[in-house]
């Protein structure tokens, strides 16, 4: 969406204090983050529309149910129908967010699947040693074929190491970066230097601390932008904001200051 020209709303600026100790080490690595910026402003936009609830309205797919739905919703006038996209909209946003957040946890799963394994029916293994038990290569080909993903030895092997990648990355305490992250952030981790002298999970982890604060704030704005905040009053409300610009909030919203 272009957020220059969405009604009531102002352009948001994310910008990277490069004053800070913390460089991007490539291009590629400033990609992959400004790409979970992005990502932030875009699903909280969409969310901020509807706002943040949990709604009971039952889902489908079955194709006559579907079809049946949009057929109802045009028949609605339009303040109706525009509230019912807004909220379909917002609530898929959110679904998609709660879809790629489940795969932090696909490891976790995966291990509870190896430890059920009886070792002494695995193959031998054969081959350089990569990290992983048989049991673990079973359980995750296991999951993956329950789970719908394609069996090729090449994907069981990616998604071995990713889905590894970002258990540990939820178990070290990184939030931000893996709920909003993206294929670019994918691709950085698949591609990621088995060798490098900091781990990946470092590495990312580095970027949620630097990061967070640039994260939290387009959260809050935007949200708050939704809810009609159109003067920003809610910056206010922002430790850092206050802290630079050291004026007494009873001071603000003066007609005075003017």
């Amino acid at each position: 969406p272009d957020y220059d020209h969405v009604k009531g709303t102002h352009h948001l600026d994310i910008s990277v204090d490069i004053s800070s100790s913390y460089q991007a080490d490539s291009a590629y690595t400033l990609r992959a983050m400004s790409s979970i910026l992005f990502e932030c402003v875009k699903v909280n936009f969409t969310i901020g529309l509807y706002g943040h609830r949990t709604s009971r309205i039952p889902t489908t797919t079955k194709p006559d149910n579907i079809r049946k739905y949009v057929d109802e919703v045009s028949e609605l006038d339009y303040e109706k129908a525009i509230h019912v996209i807004r909220r379909d909209n917002a609530l898929a946003t959110g679904k998609g967010l709660q879809n790629r957040f489940n795969e932090t946890i696909f490891w976790k799963i995966i291990l509870k699947c190896a430890a059920l394994i009886d070792h002494t029916k695995l193959p031998t293994a054969k081959g350089p040693a990569d990290g992983f038990t048989m049991a673990e290569k079973a359980a995750t080909k296991k999951f993956m074929e329950d789970a719908g993903y394609g069996l090729g030895a090449e994907n069981q092997r990616q998604c071995r190491i990713f889905w590894e990648n970002l258990f540990k990355m939820r178990e070290a305490g990184i939030d931000k970066v893996l709920y909003y992250r993206t294929k670019e952030f994918d691709s950085y981790c698949k591609g990621y230097p088995k060798m490098s002298e900091i781990s990946l999970v470092d590495e990312v982890m580095r970027w949620e601390t630097h990061y967070r604060p640039h994260i939290e704030q387009p959260e809050t704005r935007v949200l708050r932008l939704g809810k009609g905040d159109l003067a920003r009053l809610s910056d206010l409300e922002n430790p850092q904001v206050v802290e630079r610009l050291k004026v007494p909030e009873s001071s603000w919203n003066n007609a005075k200051n003017e």
